[in-house]
This record gives C-alpha cells, structure tokens and sequence, in this order.
C-alpha cells in the first residue's frame, strides 16, 4: 500500500506464500513490504508509481497464470525472510552488549 507497509501482516501472509502488492513511500513504514521482497531477491510486485500499482493489483486479480507464478516464486524464495536467524542473532548480540554497558555504568 502506498502510506502503510504491512508490518507482520506481510510476514504472515509472505510466509503463506500470499502476494501483496506494495508501493513503497518515503516513510520506513511505507517501505516494509519492499523491504522484505528486496530481501527475498524479488521485486515483480513492487510498484514504482501510482499507475504502475493499479495495473500489477488489477493484473494479480484478474490474470490466474500470472498469479500462479507469482505465488510459486514467493514460496521458492519465502525461506530468506521466514527462516532468516541473523535477525534474531543480531538483536541477541545488541541485547548482550547493552546489559554489558548498563552493568559497567552501575
């Protein structure tokens, strides 16, 4: 969507192999989507205009082929934001380290 980026419910629905459609904006919440297509090595749904947005929704809505390879290529690629463990390993390391520095400064 243009102003909203889809938060979990895109994880969620990526993760069920269902295509959105996104149009990423200037705000981080507007980019989430995109984000997680870029991180997947897939970018066929991310819109770059307002028009170019109607006619990818109306093509994912009215074309069932089209549709059908987009989903096959979201589940082929899904695993790269559904099992992705360097998040979570990250944020564990930024967890640690800030304990580290609140502990020092006590």
């Amino acid at each position: 969507t243009p102003s909203y980026g889809g938060g979990n419910v895109s994880y969620e629905a990526l993760s069920l192999g269902c295509p959105l459609v996104t149009w990423p904006g200037t705000t981080m919440r507007s980019r989430i989507t995109a984000a997680l297509y870029q991180q997947m090595g897939f970018a066929t749904l991310i819109a770059e205009s307002a028009e170019n947005y109607v006619q990818l929704a109306v093509r994912l809505a009215c074309d069932p082929e089209w549709r059908i390879e987009q989903v096959a290529q979201i589940n082929a690629l899904k695993y790269k934001i559904v099992d992705d463990r360097l998040v979570v390993k990250e944020f564990g390391d930024w967890c640690w380290q800030t304990l580290i520095q609140i502990s020092h400064e006590i």
